[in-house]
């Protein structure tokens, strides 16, 4: 009861795939450019880094606990990735026609909204998890009782 179901392994294990091709096509097209940076290598160590923590492979329904000690939020691409695209746009002289003021006031928004959603997520996120954990057990209980009192009946 407390392992992934077959079906949940799958979808994972098809979500995995998924990303780890599309991280591989990422690799191929900077590789085939050509004079990959150092930044670029450590840009993608970083996101094969995390989709590995995100998705260890190989997913075994044995491996994977369904209620967690804790909720963590997964981590799924570097928070540097953000920031390398924003450095190298304006390196190469592209233009989105915001001026400074206003992309330095939407960063500050976002960077509010990030902090003040993270909080509410990881907070109800525990809320899921206990909620979760109690239906799990509650149900073959109540499922025991009922099958008992029917007896009776």
């Amino acid at each position: 009861m407390n392992k992934i179901q077959p079906s949940q392994l799958t979808e994972e294990q098809r979500n995995a795939t998924r990303l780890f091709k599309h991280l591989q096509k990422q690799i191929e097209t900077v590789i085939a450019i050509g004079n990959p940076s150092e930044e670029d290598v450590k840009s993608s160590m970083e996101k094969v880094l995390a989709l590995d923590k995100a998705y260890p492979l190989p997913l075994l329904g044995v491996m994977l606990e369904k209620f967690p000690a804790k909720f963590e939020p997964a981590n799924w691409w570097p928070s540097t990735m953000f920031q390398k695209k924003n450095k190298s746009s304006t390196k190469m002289g592209k233009v989105n026609g915001w001026s400074k003021e206003l992309e330095m006031e939407m960063r500050e928004v976002v960077e509010v909204m990030k902090r003040k959603d993270s909080e509410d997520y990881e907070r109800l996120g525990n809320i899921a998890l206990k909620v979760n954990k109690s239906l799990a057990i509650a149900g073959p209980l109540l499922t025991g009782i009922a099958a008992v009192g029917s007896t009776f009946i």
